[in-house]
């Protein structure tokens, strides 16, 4: 769409430009996501709260959580 758009090349190589920065960012964001998730998980270790199977203190199973 960009490349058969109205506009002249100038104009046509900033929008590509800015569409290719977008998809860096992205996908930056996205492996940070990913490592930062990866990396809490391995912090928890095996004596975390999902391991137990109990809800965690001053929750119990039947309440929503606050949001």
């Amino acid at each position: 769409m960009t490349v058969a758009a109205n506009a002249q090349e100038s104009t046509k190589w900033l929008v590509g430009a800015g569409l290719c920065l977008a998809a860096a960012a992205v996908g930056f964001y996205a492996v940070l996501f990913v490592r930062g998730t990866l990396a809490a998980a391995t912090d928890l270790g095996a004596g975390s709260q999902a391991d137990t199977g109990t809800p965690p203190e001053g929750a119990s199973p039947t309440t929503a959580a606050a949001l």
